[in-house]
């Protein structure tokens, strides 16, 4: 079955191979690019049929959803919100693992690393895909804080999001010069009730704070220091750290660690890859400094953490 116009499938589209698309270059911010190849697939939303501002989808999980891709872990560069109609067995997101059952919500933010495990019954429901951007211009909920997680709405919220999801299917399907405000009007109020479910909406970010976050969630490593943040970002250090500080409650050299950590986090459950190319990944010095710096984040070592977490074996 072909895809709706509106419809832009964030893993082939453009790529008639069935094979993953790969994520755009991000903007130029004086970092070259890593000479490695990615731990996981990464996905994004590519512009081809929609003339929205920023890219969204709106469709079915089975009809529209990354297929076989959905089984491995895999990240994205956008705000992905599952809506399910069926499902079974569990769906993890980083190292966290959730019903995938129906009635229940689940968000991906950007970044974030998930695959589904499906028992007998397979995963559907209606999928929000959206870049961050995309809230940003006339009708949009502006930036946001994305946290990732599943929640099962009360009977009122899950009546609700049906009938938003009906009113953003039939305004994409429409053909009104407004369209995109409208849309974007909708795609906000389904985002900012399930943001209600999920978790407690986090207060406007400012600008530099979240082009930061961005840039850190983008990129963790080691060999970028908060001087060398703030001077791509073209602002001082200690202004980034009051702005930052103060949108977050955390020091940007936390969220770098906490960012490093994260990604190591990651590496060690959801791939086979060693502890010296984890190291390289995040452009540490040496491996033995790497198993310090988890060690001190995480209270264990690498390998612990692997054989508590791990959910694949090296073969």
């Amino acid at each position: 079955m072909d895809a709706p116009p509106h419809l832009v499938h964030p893993c082939r589209a453009g790529h008639d191979d069935g094979a993953p698309a790969t994520a755009p270059h991000s903007p130029d911010t004086g970092v070259s690019p890593m000479n490695r190849p990615p731990a996981f697939a990464e996905y994004n939303i590519e512009e081809r049929w929609t003339t929205l501002q920023g890219s969204v989808l709106v469709g079915s999980m089975l009809e529209d959803g990354p297929g076989p891709h959905a089984l491995v872990p895999h990240r994205h560069d956008f705000v992905e919100l599952v809506w399910l109609s069926q499902g079974s067995g569990t769906h993890r997101i980083d190292t966290a693992e959730f019903p995938a059952r129906p009635r229940t919500l689940h968000l991906i933010a950007p970044g974030q690393v998930h695959c589904w495990h499906p028992d007998a019954t397979p995963v559907d429901g209606t999928l929000v895909l959206f870049r961050e951007d995309f809230l940003i211009a006339q009708g949009g909920a502006g930036l946001q804080s994305w946290r990732g997680g599943m929640t099962t709405p009360s009977p009122a919220t899950a009546t609700r999001l049906d009938r938003l999801v009906r009113e953003i299917r039939d305004e994409l399907d429409g053909d009104a010069d407004d369209r995109e405000v409208v849309a974007r009007h909708l795609v906000s109020a389904f985002v900012t009730v399930c943001q209600r479910e999920v978790a407690r909406p986090a207060p406007p970010q400012h600008t530099v704070s979240a082009d930061f976050q961005r840039l850190v969630r983008e990129r963790p490593t080691v060999a970028v220091s908060v001087a060398e943040w703030s001077r791509r970002l073209a602002v001082t250090p200690k202004y980034l750290t009051e702005v930052v500080t103060a949108d977050t409650g955390r020091s940007p050299s936390t969220m770098i660690r906490s960012a490093v950590r994260l990604e190591a986090e990651r590496m060690l459950a959801a791939t086979t890859l060693s502890c010296a190319q984890i190291a390289d990944t995040l452009e540490f010095d040496d491996p033995s400094y790497f198993s310090r710096f988890f060690r001190r984040e995480t209270g264990m070592t690498p390998s612990s953490y692997r054989r508590r977490h791990g959910t694949l074996r090296a073969a």
